[in-house]
């Protein structure tokens, strides 16, 4: 009997050594099991966050980008402007320029013109009172 109670109790023996062994690695494996999760959950509550951000920085440029296309726009329509009254000053500024040489340059055959016709009148005038004299 002391030769059964020896096996039986190194068989409860090796039993509870083998059952606190399990028992170890059950709370290891929850406790592990349990990080595991508050680690998913505060990835994913970062994940979440970081999203977020995202969103808003992305709203932010996309209106940064609208405000700055505006801004250009403006600009260009500034440019535009500017550019095109300088081009109409100085067509204008030409084209009087071109206006005042053609009257001057159209005065100077009027005198010649005139002159000559004058000079013409003249001797027409000369020639009848000869005429007029003679006969």
């Amino acid at each position: 009997m002391i030769f059964e109670a020896n096996i039986q109790a190194d068989y409860v023996g090796q039993a509870l050594v083998f059952l606190s062994k399990e028992l170890t690695r059950l709370r290891e494996e929850r406790r592990i099991s349990a990080m595991v999760k508050l680690a998913e959950r505060t990835r994913r509550a970062r994940e979440m966050e970081e999203l977020g951000k995202r969103q808003q920085e992305l709203e932010i440029r996309a209106r940064e980008d609208f405000l700055f296309a505006q801004t250009m726009n403006v600009h260009q329509q500034t440019i535009d402007s500017y550019l095109e009254d300088i081009v109409i000053e100085s067509l204008s500024l030409t084209s009087s320029q071109k206006a005042r040489a053609q009257v001057r340059e159209l005065a100077s055959k009027m005198n010649v013109m005139l002159d000559d016709l004058q000079s013409a009148s003249d001797r027409c005038v000369l020639r009848d009172f000869f005429y007029k004299q003679w006969n």
